[in-house]
């Protein structure tokens, strides 16, 4: 478990361990964000899209592995018929291709991460405005992710009706 989770288990253990303390009353309620981005409207949507995004670069690379594979038959099928020079400057030619061609791929792939890291925020983002109006109307004071949560009664989960507000205003996240 990474330094960050720990942390924010602690934090919460602390908090509902203190706030037990004090007497007070505190509502905890959870969610589950996975289950939202795979059920929601808008998250198999951003998912549709993200992996629409993710065939055609694929496509394209298979495309670009077929132009380098046809580029080698070409120069060996030459290998008798030109001098040994000509044929190592072809491979060199060739090899600096497919390096220039890899570092494009790393950088769309790169491109392609940044994209579906920012349209997940976005959909955190929308879920957070909707957590908070539900959160208010049951009084709640907390709200964690079910996955930092050992037990929780079903009835505090409001993942159910977090993915019912999300799917009745219809949004879509752009993905550039």
């Amino acid at each position: 478990m990474n330094f960050i989770k720990k942390t924010s288990i602690l934090l919460c253990v602390t908090f509902i361990s203190s706030a037990s303390f004090a007497k007070e009353s505190y509502s905890v309620l959870s969610l589950d964000i996975e289950k939202i981005a795979n059920e929601s409207k808008v998250g198999k949507d951003m998912q549709e899209k993200m992996q629409k995004k993710q065939s055609i670069l694929q496509s394209k690379i298979e495309d670009k592995k077929k132009e380098i594979s046809t580029k080698i038959d070409t120069i060996n099928k030459q290998k008798s018929k030109i001098s040994e020079a000509e044929y190592n400057k072809k491979v060199e030619a060739l090899q600096r291709d497919v390096a220039t061609l890899d570092g494009k791929f790393q950088a769309d792939l790169q491109e392609l991460n940044d994209k579906q890291v920012a349209a997940s925020q976005k959909l955190v983002d929308m879920v957070k405005g909707v957590v908070k109006v539900i959160a208010n109307d049951k009084k709640a004071s907390i709200v964690l992710p079910s996955n930092m949560v050992f037990y929780s009664d079903e009835k505090y989960d409001i993942t159910p009706e977090v993915i019912k507000a999300l799917d009745k205003d219809i949004k879509v996240i752009e993905i550039e």
